[in-house]
């Protein structure tokens, strides 16, 4: 391990390499997958890129295990670069490579000299993509092997945005048969059916039994359905470009989201007679073989199936639905049953034998449902099968008195602009589900996110929350010209922090008419909110306008303060702006503070002391507006002699008693004994 700066971040670079045929290379794209009971399916990617692990086993000497030792000591919880051993290759040969990144790693022999994404790889001895990951487990303690070197076996789970994951470089895929007008791609590869016992493909359904008492017969429910093949075969990948390949098209399916044709491994029948590309017929043995299955994959080693659509059949001569585009010999050719298909797995699991020689085991399960046509409420892309990417975009708007702030976050794994506005990645996500009932405005929800500044939960920081903040959760399917759906709205009623992570309880429209609240109070105090309808004071008459010279936390000094109309009578005495609200603006968005005090104003400047640290620079042109303790003498006009702490010379609307006595008058103080006792 080398601590290494990438990006202006500190991390680690792993560099125990692995010992060939250790290594065990995971990639997967999270998916969403709806089924319904009669087994039509709903499939979206979560990801647009593959989410890689990495395990192998290193064999260190002496010296590399004391390195490895003391880099642990200091070791925190830093991301690591590491490099997918299994995928190097010479520094001469990285210009053909299969498989490249957004991490790049150069090497010489022994680590003698290395560099992270190097302008020039071909002048080193080795290089190979690389992932930013983190430990998914402490590298296990070494097992000696001799006196002199240790094996350690280490486990990695990429941590990362997608931009820089692994980008696999994939040859495109042969097509087949069309289903819904759209031809669909080819397995690129023939299947090692001889390397494992595969599921046969023999169909099943779906049923729920229960057996609710001890009677002998059970409950059971089954919905109709079409019977589907489920099968599992074996690859094994000898060359550089194989893994290159499968890594790609395993990124081009989506993992298990879309669907593709695959051979199964029965083979009814075999050709007769070699097939000419260009022809559209087949002469095979047994054409009676074939049953009900009208689609063929013509398999040849060494070369990726050619599926067809059988539309007739004469004898043992079968009319194809279009020409061939490959010649096929009745020897090295054959014939087995194709299916419409999706994986089984989001995860690709390759364990190496040595360098590019992999072996993989897949499963498939059929698609017969997106064979048929489909009922007309259903529209294949829309509803039914492979749907677009979708992603979660989450909009706060924090509600000041003087306008909104906005703050937009999205789980996409990278930024996305939607609407002119832009969704930053953040690790944020629901937990559970959306809670809905018949009336919309009752839902609610739970976010789980780590706290980022600035940000909407500063509001709910030590000092109380300044402004009220509102949620809204947007469904978008990336890549498409579709507007965001919006899901979900309410606002945010609470905030528990555990460190720095957060979860944030998010309450619809509705929740307000469960509050116990009085709708007004007698008291001394004001029942209304400064500058709303029943104050009637204008806000903007109110801002004043001021350029910061000083910063220290939250204490910010200004000078430079001025009103449209001019300052109003008594401006600047103590507290003049407690419990108001400054606000900047740059770069198109607003920011605002609440502000807890200020000092009386001094050679045309004051200090004011926010809530929270101010996140600007001196120099800035501020907004501030006053605040109002509801007291009355403060609603009065200002008077140095009568009334120096007036404001707002609004009497006229003021909303409390401000005459109602201390206590009513009937009520007596307890009587006090200053009696302290004796001992007795």
């Amino acid at each position: 391990m080398i601590a290494e700066t990438l990006n202006a971040e500190s991390v680690w670079l792993l560099t125990e390499a692995s010992q060939p045929g250790t290594e065990k290379l995971t990639v997967g794209v999270p998916a969403d997958l709806d089924r319904s009971a009669d087994g039509r399916e709903a499939r979206s990617a979560l990801d647009g890129a593959l989410r890689t692990s990495l395990e192998w086993t290193a064999i260190l000497g002496q010296a590399e295990l004391n390195e490895l030792l003391d880099a642990l000591q200091t070791f925190q919880d830093e991301r690591l670069v590491v490099p997918v051993w299994p995928l190097a290759t010479t520094g001469a040969g990285w210009a053909a490579r299969a498989v490249g990144g957004g991490i790049v790693v150069a090497w010489d022999e022994g680590f003698t000299a290395h560099e992270i994404n190097p302008a020039h790889p071909e002048d080193y001895d080795f290089v190979a993509p690389a992932i930013l990951a983190r430990f998914a487990a402490k590298p296990v303690p070494p097992d000696a092997l001799s006196a002199l070197n240790a094996s350690v076996r280490f486990a990695v789970v990429e941590d990362a945005t997608a931009d820089l994951a692994l980008a696999p470089v994939a040859a495109p895929a042969g097509t087949g048969p069309l289903i819904g007008g759209v031809a669909q791609p080819v397995f690129p590869f023939t299947p090692e059916w001889s390397q494992a016992t595969p599921q046969a493909g023999s169909a099943e359904v779906t049923v729920t039994r229960a057996a609710p008492g001890t009677g002998r017969v059970q409950a059971t429910a089954f919905y109709a359905q079409t019977p589907e093949r489920p099968v599992t075969a074996t690859l094994l990948l000898t060359t550089a470009a194989d893994i290159g390949l499968l890594l790609g098209w395993w990124l081009a399916r989506r993992g298990a989201v879309q669907p593709h044709w695959v051979p199964t491994w029965l083979l009814p029948c075999s050709l007769t007679a070699d097939a000419a590309a260009g022809t559209s017929t087949l002469h095979v043995t047994d054409a009676t073989a074939l049953g009900g299955n009208r689609y063929l994959a013509l398999c040849a080693p060494g070369s990726a199936p050619e599926i067809v659509s059988v539309t007739g059949i004469a004898g043992n001569i079968l009319t194809l639905a279009a020409n061939l585009a490959n010649t096929h010999t009745a020897a090295g050719t054959g014939v087995a049953l194709a299916m419409l298909a999706r994986h089984t797995d989001a995860p690709l699991a390759l364990t190496f034998q040595n360098s590019y020689v992999a072996g993989a085991t897949i499963a498939w399960r059929e698609l017969p449902a997106e064979y048929n046509t489909l009922p007309e409420d259903e529209t294949r892309g829309t509803t039914v099968g492979a749907l677009a990417r979708t992603a979660w975009l989450y909009e706060f708007e924090e509600a000041w008195p003087g306008g909104s702030v906005f703050t937009r976050a999205t789980d996409a794994g990278l930024d996305l602009v939607v609407g002119g506005h832009t969704y930053t990645d953040r690790p944020i996500g629901l937990s559970g589900k959306v809670t809905q009932a018949v009336d919309l405005s009752r839902q609610s929800l739970t976010l789980k996110t780590r706290w980022w500044t600035p940000g909407p939960f500063d509001q709910f920081m030590p000092g109380g929350v300044a402004c009220r903040i509102f949620v809204r959760l947007y469904e978008f399917q990336v890549g498409t010209a579709n507007p965001p759906v919006l899901r979900c709205t309410g606002e945010l009623t609470g905030v528990k922090f555990d460190g720095p992570m957060i979860e944030a309880q998010v309450s619809g429209p509705g929740e307000i008419f469960d509050r116990v609240l009085p709708s007004d109070v007698f008291g001394r105090g004001c029942n209304a909110r400064l500058f709303d309808a029943r104050c009637q004071l204008n806000l903007a008459d109110w801002a004043i306008t001021a350029i910061v010279t000083a910063v220290a936390g939250t204490s910010v000094t200004l000078n430079t303060l001025a009103r449209t109309g001019g300052l109003p009578a008594g401006f600047g005495f103590a507290h003049w702006f407690a419990l108001g609200m400054m606000q900047r603006t740059s770069g198109g968005k607003t920011r605002a503070w609440s502000v807890y005090d200020s000092t009386v104003l001094a050679a045309g400047a004051l200090t004011v002391t926010l809530r929270q640290a101010y996140t600007g620079n001196i120099g800035d042109a501020v907004t501030l507006w006053p605040g109002c303790d509801k007291q009355f003498t403060t609603c009065q006009a200002y008077n140095a002699g009568t009334n120096p702490t007036g404001k707002f010379n609004n009497a006229a609307n003021f909303r409390g008693c401000p005459f109602i006595p201390d206590r009513a008058p009937q009520f007596d103080l307890p009587a006090v004994s200053l009696d302290q006792g004796s001992k007795k």
